[in-house]
């Protein structure tokens, strides 16, 4: 299940603040299970499908020289689905602390979600929830740096492998 869908879904049910607790114990331990489990029982399947698509080698290449960076903007940016980001990290020699401190970044995502459920329960009364406009500022402003980040390492990424290719 999409992490998106959970969160609003908690949002909606629990409210804000015990939304977004439950929303970021699930998708913590849903990432860092499928991190584990592509790094055991999956790691065959996760190596051929890498090796089959060799720009997420150099991908992987680049997340295990950034470290916990490149996993923060992975996490903040809309171009890799969450759960086969988890898995293809797995694979890397990235360290679980890395990982960890990167999938955080997910989190204020997450609460932008968990807000849009308390909000479709409760109404868009901006009186009772204005301050709900900077917080999706701020997670906006935090994706687009991200985004634009992530574009510029992977045209560059994208041009070595097209000169490596000539």
């Amino acid at each position: 299940m999409p992490a998106a869908f959970g969160a609003v879904t908690s949002g909606l049910i629990f409210g804000i603040w015990k939304g977004f607790l439950i929303a970021s114990v699930a998708t913590i331990l849903g990432a860092i299970i499928a991190f584990k489990l592509s790094r055991s029982v999956l790691r065959t399947t996760i190596k051929s499908f890498l090796e089959k698509h060799e720009f997420l080698s150099l991908l992987e290449n680049m997340t295990v020289t950034q470290g916990w960076k490149m996993v923060c903007i992975l996490r903040i940016s809309p171009i890799l689905p969450f759960a086969l980001t988890s898995y293809v990290l797995g694979f890397t020699e990235l360290s679980i602390l890395d990982y960890f401190l990167g999938t955080l970044a997910s989190l204020p995502a997450l609460l932008g979600y968990v807000i849009i459920g308390h909000l479709t329960k409760n109404g868009f009364d901006t009186s009772v929830n204005g301050w709900v406009f900077y917080i999706k500022l701020l997670i906006t402003a935090l994706a687009i740096g991200g985004i634009i980040f992530l574009i510029s390492k992977i045209n560059r990424i994208f041009f070595l492998y097209v000169k490596k290719k000539e």
